[in-house]
């Protein structure tokens, strides 16, 4: 007899994408994460990594000519 579970399901937020990631230098992680802190304070909300890093990439893509679907 086998429990026949079903499969975890993604997050509403993950729906769709797919996970792109890299190894940082620890100090140079560190200084991102205060440039974080000091964006989130001038927007008046919290940015995350994650919005962060689609709108650097958003911008480098465009910077050659590359558009991007915009989805996040």
């Amino acid at each position: 007899m086998t429990d026949a579970s079903p499969p975890p399901r993604r997050a509403a937020s993950r729906a769709g994408k797919t996970l792109a990631g890299g190894y940082l230098d620890k100090t140079d992680l560190f200084t991102i994460q205060e440039l974080l802190v000091r964006l989130s304070r001038e927007r008046g909300e919290r940015m995350t990594m994650q919005e962060f890093t689609v709108e650097a990439l958003t911008r480098e893509c465009a910077r050659h000519g590359v558009k991007l679907t915009g989805k996040s």
